[in-house]
Formats: C-alpha cells, sequence, structure tokens
C-alpha cells in the first residue's frame, strides 16, 4: 500500500506536462527583457503574497531614491516659486517707481495741487493709461475752462488816474475836461466812440 504525503497530490502524467509547460511559459513571460518587469507587477497586484526577486529587490533598492527625488523636485518647486515671486515684487517696484516718476514730472510741469494729482491718478486708471505725462493732458482737458478775460472799451479807460497824471488814451485835459463838465465830457466820449466804429465800418 502506498503512502502519500499530504503534501504531495497525485496527477497524471499529462496535468504534469501541462503544469511545467504553463509554469515555463510564466517564466520566460516574466524574464522577458521587454516587459517583464511589468508582468510581474501584475502578478504581484493580483497576489502580493507571490515571491519575485525581481519586484522585491528592486522595489527595496528604488524605493529611498524615489523618496529622495520626491523630496528634491519639492525643493526644486519650492525655490522656482520663490524665485518667481521676487522677480514678480522686482517688476512691481521698478513699475511703481517708473510711475511715481511720471507722476512728479507731470506735476510739476502742469503745477498740479495734491488733489488734482489725485484725480490724475484716478484717470490715467479709468483710461488704463501708465504714463502720467501722457495722461495729464488729456486729462487737463476735462477740467473747466477759466472765463474769458473782459476786453476794456474806449468809454472808461482801463486806468484812470484821477490824481491828473492822465490815462491811456489822452492827456491831463481829459481828466481835466472830465471834472469841469461831466455831462459835456460823457457826449464828446460817445461822439467818439461813434467815430471809432464808422470809422472800423468804412
Amino acid at each position: 500500500m502506498a503512502y502519500n504525503s499530504p503534501e504531495t497530490v497525485e496527477i497524471s502524467s499529462e496535468d504534469l506536462a501541462l503544469y511545467r509547460k504553463a509554469v515555463g511559459l510564466l517564466n520566460q513571460l516574466a524574464t522577458n527583457k521587454s516587459n517583464g518587469m511589468q508582468i510581474q507587477r501584475q502578478l504581484k497586484e493580483l497576489d502580493p503574497s507571490l515571491n519575485l526577486p525581481g519586484i522585491d529587490v528592486g522595489d527595496a533598492v528604488v524605493a529611498p531614491i524615489r523618496e529622495e527625488l520626491t523630496a528634491t523636485q519639492a525643493q526644486l518647486k519650492a525655490m522656482q516659486e520663490e524665485r518667481a515671486a521676487e522677480k514678480q515684487a522686482a517688476e512691481n517696484a521698478k513699475w511703481e517707481k517708473q510711475i511715481r516718476d511720471s507722476v512728479g514730472r507731470a506735476q510739476a510741469k502742469y503745477k498740479l495741487s495734491d488733489e488734482a494729482t489725485d484725480n490724475l491718478l484716478k484717470f490715467m486708471n479709468d483710461k488704463n493709461i501708465a504714463d502720467a505725462e501722457i495722461a495729464a493732458p488729456a486729462y487737463m482737458e476735462t477740467l473747466p475752462k477759466p472765463p474769458a478775460p473782459i476786453k476794456p472799451n474806449s468809454y472808461a479807460p482801463a486806468h484812470a488816474h484821477l490824481f491828473g497824471t492822465g490815462d491811456d488814451r489822452g492827456s491831463d485835459e481829459n481828466i481835466a475836461a472830465l471834472h469841469k463838465d461831466p455831462v459835456k465830457w460823457f457826449d464828446n466820449e460817445v461822439m467818439k466812440i461813434l467815430n471809432e466804429d464808422a470809422a472800423s465800418a468804412a
């Protein structure tokens, strides 16, 4: 009577040949140079208890390197972000200085008050103009125009010297005539105006 160990199984020669063939094919796939490691990883995912030296030893060696690489990449990214922030801050400072200098020149050129300068900055922001010297003329056009000066006429002298020093149109005699006979002086002045108008029309 034959004794069978609990760890042994009797199979037919055909099944044994099929088993050996399957193991051989699996070994060829797992050791293939092009995709053997990929197949081993797939087998390990299906059954983590499998002893696959190529995967187990490789992971043990690669894991610390991968961690160090990840940390290095994080440091490089942080340095790049810090450098980009410094560059942006420098560009902002340069731009702000250019704006301040431009505003200062415009303020001096157009003699702008502090309030007018603030309004100029608002105008630049609304119109999206970065150069105050370019924006200032356009801003000045928006301000109310001062009234035109009143042109003096010949009826009343622009500068009357009431103490006998004469006026811009005549002599001391003209002032004396005004004091002596204001009505007659008025009539004479009106006649002068009418004559000047007639001469201008001719």
